[in-house]
């Protein structure tokens, strides 16, 4: 899929590999921001917020990927007892470690769920201002 589409399901790799890529606002290139093989997956962050992909993944050799509708990725969610803040809650301590934010490095890993417990994600439309000088 493509960053910008509407995210129908989500992605898990059972063989093989994929690059995620990002688009580069200032020269509309393509940037690859991580790598992804067997046991990982991806798509649920549109799922989740019910916005449109974050990012573009692109298969880089011959790939296995198992993947499951949105209906069915929300009812398994509901089974293991998990809501969907928990997932993201996941999704954020993994931006924690990866980002080299050295704020955030000096936090011990069992300090994380904590962390991203306080966080909030926030969907923004383009353009739309964040905040302003004097805020």
């Amino acid at each position: 899929f493509y960053e910008g589409d509407i995210g129908e399901r989500f992605y898990m790799i059972l063989k093989g590999s994929v690059v995620i890529q990002r688009k580069d606002c200032s020269t509309g290139k393509e940037l690859e921001v991580a790598k992804m093989d067997e046991g990982n997956y991806f798509g649920e962050v549109a799922l989740i917020m019910d916005i449109g992909r974050t990012a573009s993944v692109v298969v880089k050799e011959p790939s296995l990927i198992l993947s499951i509708n949105k209906k069915t990725f929300r009812s398994f969610l509901e089974m293991a007892g998990l809501d969907l803040m928990t997932v993201m809650r996941a999704r954020i301590i993994e931006a924690f470690k990866k980002f080299k934010i050295p704020f955030f490095q000096a936090i011990p890993d069992e300090k994380f769920p904590f962390v991203a417990e306080k966080c909030r994600i926030e969907k923004y439309d383009k353009n739309e201002t964040i905040f302003e000088e004097g805020d």
